[in-house]
C-alpha cells in the first residue's frame, strides 16, 4: 500500500514539475475576450491571424463569427475586428486554412443560398482589392450535410483537405470523431474520404487537424492517446506520398498542453510560433495562446519549405535559391528575417549594365536571374524558386490564352493545330467548358483561337482528348447525350464537308456511367484508349485515381477497361495520359511518384505488343515541371514541342505553354506521310480510305480517310518496320507503296501522291509491293499484303480475268525468270484463295515490254515489276 501512494506521488511531482514548462502567452484582451475564442488560423505570410468568437458567454455557443487581429514580428496579434463581407451567418463561422498564395480560404460548413450552414466545407476567393468573395461550397463525394465538419485542414498547393467528423466514411471507423482525408480531383469536386488509420485515430475524439506548410507534419487534438489533460495536441509526421502511412503521434508535452483543455493549433510556416486554443488561464471560457515549440515540433524543414506568395515549392536539398526575372529596382534578397549576404551570392546570369548587389545582398537594377547558396528558409519572397534551372516553359499569349482558364491541350501529329479547352466563367470551378482550336501558321506562330462549334461543345466539361494523324477523327470526354449533357465515357466525332458530325458515344464494357472522365488518349491507329478514371472497374485498384486502357473489338464496341498496374499507377492521382505518335511512348500527370510540386509530368515507355509492360515512369525533369500544377502534356510528331497545362505565369487560372523538348523526353522517330489520292486516269481527286501495314504483317495496322474538303490524306508512321500503304475507294484499284523505317533515327516528313486505277476491261494495275530476292522466283513474305488484297477484288468480282505479267529490266532476258515469277504469284492466289486456275493466266515477258528507255538506274528499275492486265470483264 506505502508503495502504491509512493508512485502516485511521484507522478503528481513529476506532472507538476512539466506543467511549470509550459509556456503558453495569452495573447491578452486585444483578441481574447469574456467570450470563447477558438480556432486561430495564421495566414500564409504570417501576417494575420484569424480565430473564432462566441456570441455570447456560453462555452457551447453555436453561434461565433470569424474575426482578424494583425501580428506583429514578435508574433503578437492585436487589434482583433469582425471580418467584413459575408463569410458570417447565423452559424458556427470558422476558417480552417488557406492555400499557399493566400487567395482561397478554407471554410467549416456548407454555406447554404438560406443563409444557414450545413455540413461539409465551402470556399472562399479573395478578390484584387483583397476582399473574401462570397463562400462556395465544395462537392465532397459521400460528404452529407447532416454530420458536424467544424474542423479541417487544407494543404499548401490546395489539393488536400484533411478533417475531423462523426460521419462513418467506409467501413473503417475508430472513434466518436476520426480524421479524414479527400484529395482534390480534376473537376473541382474532391475524392471520398479515407480514414486517416488507426495510428492516427484513436476510440475516442480526433479533431482539429493543421497541416503545417511542408505538407508532412500534421497537428491534431486528441482525448484519446495518452494526454497530461482532457485535451491534448499531438504531432504526427507524414512518411511517404501515399498520405496513408504516418508516424505514431507524439503528444506535444507540457510546452503547449495543461491539465485543462488545448486544441486549434495553427503554425507559421516557418514554425518560429504556434498559436492555441486552450482554457487554461483564460479570459473568457477559452482563449487563443502564443508559443514557441521546439526545434523536433516544428513542421520539417528540407532546406527550402513549403510555399511562397506566389504557389507551392517542392523542398528540395542541396539546391541553390534562384532569384528570377526581377522587374522591380531595391529588390532585397531576404529568406528566413536576414538577408542574404552579397558573397552568398554566386552569379548574375543576366543582367543590365548597371546591375549591383549591395553588401546586404540588395539588387539596385533589373537583372534576369540570380544565384545564391544554399539556404535553410521558410517563409520564400516573391521572386525566388527551388531550381538552378531556367524553366522552359513558354506562354503561347494572348491568341491562345485569356483571363480564363485554358488547360487539355492536344496537338495534332503534324503539330500545326492546337486543341484546347477554355472555362467559359471566370471562377475556374465552372464545369462548363468548350473546346477551341487554334493554327499554325506559315510563319511558325499561333493564329487567334476560335470556337469548334456546337457539334462539339454543350453544357458540360468539354474536351478533344485525342485525334487520328489524318485528323478527321477525335475522340472526345463523355457520352454525347440527346438531351445535351454529357455522361461517362467517350465520344467520336467525324469531320465531314459540312464540319463535325454529331459526336457517337463509344460502347466501352462494363464502364460506369456515373464516372467522370476528364482526360484520356486515343492511339494512333484509333483502337486502344487509356484513361484515368476514380472507378474500381476490373478489381484491380491503386490510389485515388488510376490509368485504364481499353481496346476496340471487331463490332466496334470496346473490352472492358483494364488496370495499368502499379508500375504506373501509385496510391494518388494518375491523370492526362498522353499516348505519343509512335504508340509507344506514354505521357501522364500523377502527384503520387514524387516530383517537384502537386502534379508533375511523367513518362514511360510500352515495352512489347502486349500493351501490359511498360517501363517505369520517369519524370522529366525541371525543365517541364515546376513547383505548381502541370498535367494535359501533348508532343507533336516530331517531337520537337510539347504543350503543357500549367498555372505558372498565367493570364487567367491556368494557361498553355510551349516547351522546348529534351532528348530523354522525346518519343521514338516517327515520319509522317501525306499527299492527295488520285485518278490514273484524269488526276481528278477520290475519295478514300487510306489504309498501312508493315510488309511482316498481313493484318492492317490502321486506316486513315482523305480529308472530305481537301481530298488529302496524312498517316503517321513509327521507326522498327517496313510498311506498305494504299488507297482504297469501290470500284478502284489502288497501287501500293511501300516505305523502309527500319533504322528511323529522327522525325520526316514525305509527300506521296496515291493512285487509283479504275477496275475495268483493259486496264493494267502494277503490283508494286511484290519482292523476291536477286535472280530467283520465290515470292517474300512482304510480298503477301499486295496479293491479299488483289485477291480479294477478284473474290467480290467472279468474272473478272486477270493476266499476271512478268517483266525484267532491259539487258535481263531471262524470260524463264519471268515467267517463273508470274506462275509464283499464280500459285499464290490459287493455293492461299482458292481463286480458280481459269481466272488467271501468267505470262513471262523478260525484257520486251519496258516502260521506260531511260538509262538513269531509278528510272531503269521502274521496267523490273509485276503487272496485272483486267482482259475480260463484263459491264
Amino acid at each position: 500500500m506505502k508503495f502504491k501512494y509512493l508512485f502516485i506521488t511521484l507522478i503528481i511531482l513529476s506532472n507538476i514539475n512539466l506543467f511549470s514548462q509550459n509556456k503558453l502567452q495569452n495573447l491578452g484582451s486585444s483578441v481574447n475576450s469574456k467570450f470563447s475564442e477558438t480556432q486561430p488560423i495564421i495566414s500564409p505570410d504570417g501576417t494575420e491571424l484569424y480565430f473564432t468568437r462566441s456570441k455570447n458567454s456560453s462555452r457551447d455557443d453555436e453561434d461565433r463569427d470569424i474575426y482578424v487581429s494583425k501580428i506583429s514580428k514578435t508574433g503578437i496579434a492585436s487589434g482583433a475586428k469582425l471580418l467584413k463581407g459575408e463569410l458570417n451567418n447565423d452559424g458556427w463561422n470558422a476558417v480552417c486554412g488557406f492555400t499557399a498564395d493566400g487567395k482561397t480560404m478554407l471554410l467549416a460548413g456548407k454555406y447554404m443560398p438560406d443563409g444557414t450552414l450545413k455540413g461539409g466545407f465551402s470556399t472562399s476567393i479573395k478578390d484584387e482589392n483583397g476582399n473574401w468573395q462570397t463562400p462556395a461550397p465544395i462537392v465532397m463525394k459521400g460528404m452529407t450535410i447532416d454530420y458536424e465538419t467544424q474542423t479541417a485542414s487544407i494543404s499548401a498547393d490546395g489539393s488536400v483537405i484533411i478533417f475531423a467528423s462523426n460521419m462513418p466514411f467506409g467501413k473503417e471507423f475508430y472513434g466518436l470523431f476520426d480524421l479524414y482525408i479527400s484529395f482534390k480531383q480534376e473537376n473541382g469536386e474532391w475524392s471520398y474520404p479515407k480514414n486517416l488509420g488507426k495510428a492516427i485515430n484513436s476510440t475516442a475524439y480526433e479533431t482539429a487537424p493543421f497541416l503545417a506548410a511542408d505538407m508532412k507534419t500534421l497537428y491534431f487534438s486528441s482525448d484519446g492517446h495518452t494526454t497530461l489533460g482532457g485535451n491534448d495536441i499531438f504531432v504526427s509526421r507524414r512518411i511517404d506520398s501515399t498520405w496513408t502511412n504516418w508516424s505514431l503521434p507524439e503528444n506535444l508535452g507540457s510546452i503547449v498542453n495543461t491539465t485543462n483543455w488545448e486544441s486549434y493549433i495553427s503554425v507559421t510556416a516557418s514554425g518560429k510560433y504556434a498559436y492555441v486554443g486552450s482554457t487554461n488561464k483564460s479570459l473568457g471560457k477559452m482563449d487563443i495562446f502564443k508559443v514557441e515549440l521546439k526545434p523536433e515540433q516544428k513542421p520539417v524543414d528540407d532546406g527550402l519549405l513549403a510555399f511562397y506568395y506566389q504557389g507551392m515549392i517542392k523542398p528540395k536539398t542541396n539546391h541553390v535559391v534562384v532569384v528570377e526575372k526581377i522587374e522591380i529596382k531595391e529588390v532585397n534578397i531576404n529568406l528566413n528575417d536576414e538577408n542574404i549576404e552579397k558573397n552568398d551570392i554566386t552569379k548574375i546570369v543576366e543582367k543590365t549594365d548597371k546591375a549591383e548587389i549591395t553588401e546586404k545582398g540588395i539588387i539596385n537594377q533589373e537583372v534576369e536571374t540570380v544565384e545564391a547558396k544554399k539556404y535553410t528558409s521558410n517563409v520564400i519572397p516573391l521572386n525566388l524558386k527551388s531550381t538552378g534551372k531556367a524553366i522552359k516553359l513558354e506562354n503561347l499569349g494572348t491568341l491562345v490564352n485569356t483571363e480564363l482558364s485554358e488547360m487539355a491541350p492536344l496537338i495534332s501529329p503534324d503539330g500545326k493545330t492546337l486543341y484546347f479547352s477554355r472555362s467559359l466563367a471566370s471562377d475556374w470551378k465552372n464545369l462548363n467548358r468548350n473546346i477551341f482550336v487554334a493554327n499554325l501558321d506559315a510563319s511558325g506562330n499561333w493564329q487567334s483561337a476560335q470556337n469548334a462549334g456546337k457539334s462539339l461543345n454543350n453544357n458540360g466539361w468539354n474536351i478533344v482528348c485525342g485525334i487520328t494523324p489524318d485528323g478527321n477523327m477525335v475522340l472526345l470526354t463523355g457520352k454525347y447525350k440527346s438531351d445535351g449533357t454529357l455522361g461517362g465515357g467517350f465520344s467520336k466525332a467525324y469531320l465531314t464537308k459540312y464540319g463535325w458530325s454529331h459526336p457517337r458515344p463509344l460502347e466501352i464494357e462494363k464502364f460506369p456511367e456515373q464516372e467522370d472522365t476528364q482526360s484520356g488518349t486515343l492511339s494512333p491507329d484509333g483502337k486502344v484508349i487509356i484513361f484515368s478514371s476514380y472507378f474500381n472497374i476490373d478489381g484491380e485498384f491503386y490510389g485515388t485515381m488510376d490509368l485504364y486502357i481499353t481496346f476496340e473489338k471487331s463490332d466496334g464496341t470496346w473490352t472492358v477497361p483494364q488496370n495499368m498496374g502499379p508500375d504506373i499507377n501509385s496510391t494518388q492521382y494518375e491523370t492526362s495520359p498522353f499516348l505519343a505518335a509512335d504508340g509507344k511512348t506514354l505521357y501522364f500527370s500523377t502527384n503520387g511518384h514524387g516530383g517537384y510540386g502537386s502534379q508533375d509530368i511523367y513518362v514511360t515507355k510500352r515495352l512489347d505488343e502486349t500493351w501490359k509492360n511498360w517501363s517505369r515512369p520517369e519524370n522529366i525533369g525541371e525543365e517541364v515541371n515546376t513547383e505548381d500544377w502541370e498535367s494535359y502534356f501533348t508532343v507533336s510528331a516530331a517531337g520537337d514541342f510539347a504543350y503543357v497545362g500549367s498555372r505558372k505565369t498565367t493570364f487567367g487560372k491556368m494557361d498553355i505553354f510551349k516547351i522546348d523538348l529534351r532528348n530523354t523526353v522525346k518519343p521514338e522517330p516517327t515520319i509522317i506521310v501525306s499527299g492527295e489520292v488520285l485518278s490514273a486516269e484524269n488526276n481528278q481527286a477520290i475519295a478514300a480510305t487510306i489504309k498501312y501495314m508493315s510488309l511482316n504483317d498481313t493484318s492492317i495496322n490502321g486506316a486513315a480517310k482523305t480529308n472530305p474538303l481537301t481530298g488529302k490524306y496524312q498517316i503517321a508512321l513509327t521507326t522498327g518496320h517496313i510498311y506498305g500503304f494504299f488507297a482504297e475507294a469501290e470500284n478502284y484499284y489502288g497501287k501500293h507503296e511501300n516505305i523502309d523505317l527500319k533504322n528511323l533515327e529522327i522525325y520526316d516528313e514525305k509527300n506521296v501522291t496515291l493512285l487509283l486505277t479504275p477496275f475495268k476491261q483493259g486496264q493494267v494495275m502494277e503490283l508494286n509491293n511484290i519482292f523476291f530476292d536477286i535472280g530467283k522466283s520465290e515470292l517474300k513474305p512482304e510480298s503477301f499484303p499486295e496479293l491479299d488484297k488483289l485477291a480479294n477484288i477478284l473474290l467480290q468480282d467472279p468474272l473478272v480475268v486477270i493476266e499476271v505479267g512478268g517483266h525484267t529490266e532491259i539487258g535481263h532476258s531471262d524470260k524463264q525468270l519471268s515467267q517463273d515469277r508470274a506462275n509464283a504469284v499464280k500459285k499464290y492466289l490459287i493455293e492461299h484463295h482458292k481463286l480458280s486456275e481459269k481466272r488467271i493466266k501468267a505470262v513471262g515477258y523478260a525484257d520486251t515490254r519496258p516502260k521506260t528507255s531511260s538509262t538513269n538506274t531509278d528510272k531503269r528499275a521502274q521496267n523490273r515489276r509485276v503487272e496485272v492486265i483486267i482482259y475480260k470483264k463484263d459491264e
